[in-house]
């Protein structure tokens, strides 16, 4: 399992500590960047798995050469493949094989701050003792702008639903929680994150967060979800089913609250479509949605539909009003 040398003091650090996945799909142009960030983190040791999802441009010869270069004693770096398709079959391949106590995801077009490790498993190690250590991260969008993403105001789950707080690049988690939450969905084709953050926090709330951006996000044009949400309408609203089905079941003494923020969430979803020019998609989405729902209220409908209007015109800011008022 470790090199042999290793006394049972020093084979005990590794297994306390924290692994990294990261899947990787035809980004032999941007891996060693993602890398290179990697290998950059003050904390030692730590474990790096890299799977390789059926690359078809020389990204496992790429990620091997890399390995071979860079793996240490302290560094220990594995190339693994998963020929079945989809980021959510490479990232459970990777926990499959994680034998450490933490483990963390990241994408492969992506860049950490050099302390993002170290800061994640000092939060996990903390005196609060949390199951999950999270934090924002900035989003790089392809016309240079950019943008910090928005941290909990207050209950997690709610902040979560809202502003998707576990992305997969923001948080760092107990390998044995994420493991009983029952890891990634590999049926889910988008948004896949966010219903496995639902999972996490329907079983814990014991989440620190750290104030500061500790990784770089990079728009691509060949991203996995696209970029508009009309031309896969219909994947979108299965990953919200899902959801709904986790908040239903999990007994949670809030879930027909939750169960509203997923119906405000297939409304922003809506109005997104409207706002593509796709307004037969919103209006059987929003019609669905309210006529559906078995938690609104009547005037938490007319709410519903106020909050359409305001974000189908481009506006932000709703959330904020539908977790006070839903």
């Amino acid at each position: 399992m470790f090199n042999e040398s290793y006394d049972s003091g020093a084979e005990r650090r590794w297994l306390h500590g924290l692994t990294v996945v990261v899947p990787v799909y035809n980004r032999a142009d941007l891996l060693v960047r993602c890398l290179d960030s990697i290998r950059s983190q003050s904390l030692r040791p730590l474990r790096l798995i890299v799977v390789d999802n059926a690359s078809t441009d020389g990204t496992l010869q790429v990620a091997e050469k890399w390995t071979q270069r860079y793996g240490t004693d302290d560094f220990s770096v594995s190339v693994i493949s998963e020929n079945r398709r989809g980021a959510c079959h490479a990232r459970q391949a990777g926990l499959n094989r994680t034998e450490t106590e933490y483990v963390m995801f990241f994408d492969s077009d992506d860049m950490m701050h050099s302390d993002m490790a170290m800061t994640a498993f000092e939060t996990l190690q903390g005196s609060k003792k949390p199951d999950i250590a999270a934090w924002p991260v900035n989003y790089n969008f392809l016309d240079g702008a950019r943008r910090q993403t928005p941290g909990p105001d207050g209950d997690p789950l709610d902040s979560h639903l809202i502003h998707a707080t576990l992305r997969t690049v923001g948080y760092a988690v107990r390998t044995d929680v994420l493991r009983r939450a029952g890891g990634w969905d590999n049926d889910l084709k988008v948004w896949d994150d966010w219903e496995l953050g639902v999972r996490l926090l329907s079983l814990t709330d014991r989440v620190e967060w750290v104030s500061r951006p500790m990784a770089e996000i990079y728009s691509q044009a060949e991203s996995l979800t696209g970029l508009d949400f009309s031309s896969r309408a219909g994947v979108w609203e299965e990953a919200l089913d899902r959801i709904e089905n986790v908040l239903r079941n999990s007994k949670l003494p809030r879930w027909r609250h939750y169960l509203n923020l997923v119906d405000y969430r297939r409304t922003v979803l809506a109005a997104q479509y409207s706002r593509e020019g796709r307004e037969d998609l919103a209006v059987v989405l929003l019609g669905r949605t309210l006529n559906n729902s078995r938690t609104l209220t009547g005037w938490q409908k007319c709410l519903v539909r106020m909050l359409y209007k305001y974000t189908a015109r481009g506006h932000r800011g709703a959330g904020r009003i539908a977790v006070r008022m839903l």
